[in-house]
């Protein structure tokens, strides 16, 4: 698989214990799709890493969500074995994510989509999202320079236009 033929979950950047463990850090911990079983792509972070750059196959043996999200690989059994892939980025081929209710979206599929208010000007473009703890939040790169941030719930976003690709946000006037 290519990185640009799954989703972005998470990545992992330190071991947890000494029989293999693994710290991941996901992006979505609330409804995360991941369990026992799974199989996961991981690809390299950096160059310390020893994973090729065409990233490998691999099966999640154990996870554990709580304060940490502690997860244990298919072949990897001690420390040293996964110090030498860290660090390294977490994909999920899409063919493997759950089907989607109607009025539903990955919201990195919305990222690069031009934004506008409800008067149909264009006034930035989505860079990315983040979770603030209590909801998701659109950071969006101006037309006239710079970033802001805007929640991505009502009443801030109205529509979603999968169809004719753009999203609209309520322009709050101090953002201008």
């Amino acid at each position: 698989m290519k990185k640009e033929d799954g989703l972005l979950f998470g990545s992992c950047t330190q071991p947890h214990g000494i029989k293999g463990g693994l710290n991941f850090r996901l992006l979505n911990t609330e409804e995360s799709s991941l369990e026992a079983g799974s199989e996961i792509w991981i690809f390299p972070k950096t160059p310390a890493s020893q994973l090729p750059v065409e990233g490998k196959l691999v099966k999640i043996k154990e996870i554990v969500f709580g304060h940490k999200v502690m997860v244990y690989l298919d072949g990897f059994t001690d420390r040293t074995a996964v110090e030498n892939i860290l660090p390294f980025d977490i994909y999920l081929a899409r063919t493997d994510l759950p089907e989607l209710d109607e009025d539903e979206v990955y919201l990195v599929d919305l990222e690069g989509l031009p934004v506008r208010d409800e008067q149909g000007v264009n006034f930035g473009v989505i860079e990315s999202f983040y979770f603030n703890g209590a909801h998701d939040v659109v950071v969006i790169t101006k037309n006239a320079g710079g970033q802001m941030d805007i929640p991505f719930i009502p009443p801030f976003l109205i529509e979603i236009d999968e169809e004719r690709k753009f999203v609209v946000l309520k322009k709050l006037e101090f953002i201008e």
